[in-house]
């Protein structure tokens, strides 16, 4: 063959495989359907999409092919509440064969080491509740006897056991996958609509661990990115929680800064109740401060006659360059300083972790959010102001 027509045939069989590079086929059989097609849907962060529907033949099989540029969470099934989920990346060949119904409770899985995980942690998570539900049941024969208390004490600690189980199962699951979407279904799973089996307030750091995992392996992952929003919330929530359980425990007098502003004046917090304030923390030497005080005083400008002030607390140690920013920006709110810089009072009375932080008061005095910033900030004063 001479050379050139070599060089063209080469050329285009790569260019070939470059254009079905991303194609994923989804093949399989069903034994005894229950309907005459098989669906399948793309799922979103906000939304579920169908991608398509096929007939299914009279010998029970089925095929999709479709187009995938990243990877994907893919359910297949009869309807949106009979189904099983896939992960596909470009390029898979999937195979699936449908045993039994409903299709989730019997179905084998080739081709896909992702989709085959999530048909192990669906099977053990129904596993878990077939027995939650059994011990409930018993539970509920003896509960009202006196005389049975010890039976009913003892299922309760088998529930117990049951979902410690689970979510020991759940937590090694994860860090034996840490680099696999599939881990994204652990942290979502849950015993009933109520009870995520991941429930404990230091599963956020296994759920952080994931979280900076598979952002370096999948960047462009809408799901990666809205767990990572969900964590970010949660931590805050958190926050919030042993900030409020703090003040709870606090003297008044702790959580009611009265400190010097630009002006030499003593301004104490509460001397603003009647209004909403937002307690603000920052430093010059903060490139993201100095962002959001141009935020701030958009809002400032819209909110502050109609009963908005925010009370800014620096924490430099150099005065006059604190007063300097405040002057060139012209920051307009009221703008005070810790009394010693050296040792942060309100900064650590308050729990300040990074800059910049804040905290909304209510007219009352009562903190109603924490670290509000950009258009959460917004939505939050449109709110409590109105439009």
């Amino acid at each position: 063959m001479p050379q050139r027509y070599f060089l063209i045939l080469l050329i285009t069989l790569f260019a070939a495989g470059c254009r079905n590079s991303n194609t994923v086929v989804i093949s399989g059989t069903i034994e005894n359907p229950k309907g005459e097609h098989m669906k399948l849907w793309r799922v979103g962060v906000d939304k579920t999409e169908l991608l398509d529907s096929v007939k299914i033949s009279r010998n029970g099989s089925f095929r999709f092919r479709f187009s995938s540029k990243q990877p994907d969470f893919i359910q297949a099934g009869y309807s949106s509440t009979e189904f099983i989920t896939l992960v596909v990346h470009p390029g898979d060949r999937i195979s699936v064969g449908f045993k039994g119904q409903p299709l989730h409770n019997n179905y084998e899985i080739t081709g896909s080491e992702d989709s085959e995980k999530i048909r192990l942690l669906d099977a053990r998570l129904r596993s878990t509740r077939y027995k939650l539900d059994s011990l409930r049941k018993a539970h509920d024969e003896v509960v009202e006897d006196p005389a049975r208390q010890h039976v009913a004490d003892s299922i309760e600690a088998k529930v117990v056991d049951v979902i410690n189980e689970q979510r020991n199962f759940s937590i090694d699951f994860i860090l034996k996958n840490l680099g696999s979407l599939s881990s994204i279904m652990a942290v979502y799973q849950k015993f009933n609509e109520e009870s995520y089996v991941l429930y404990e307030t230091r599963d956020l750091q296994l759920m952080k661990l994931l979280t900076d995992t598979l952002s370096v392996k999948y960047p462009s992952s809408q799901q990666v990115k809205a767990m990572g929003e969900d964590l970010n919330r949660e931590i805050r929530n958190m926050q919030m929680r042993q900030f409020s359980r703090m003040v709870e425990e606090m003297e008044p007098s702790e959580l009611n800064p009265d400190l010097t502003d630009i002006n030499g004046r003593r301004i104490a917090l509460s001397s603003l109740r009647g209004k909403y304030v937002l307690v603000s923390f920052w430093s010059t030497e903060s490139p993201d401060c100095i962002r959001n005080n141009l935020e701030l005083k958009e809002l400032y400008k819209t909110y502050n006659r109609r009963g908005f002030e925010i009370y800014q607390i620096n924490i430099d140690t150099d005065e006059d360059k604190w007063k300097a920013a405040v002057r060139f920006d012209e920051l307009p709110w009221i703008s005070v300083r810790e009394d010693d810089p050296a040792n942060l009072k309100y900064a650590y009375i308050y729990n300040v972790q990074s800059l910049p932080a804040n905290y909304l008061y209510d007219k009352e005095g009562e903190i109603i959010g924490t670290n509000l910033f950009g258009r959460t900030l917004s939505i939050k004063l449109e709110q409590l102001f109105g439009r």
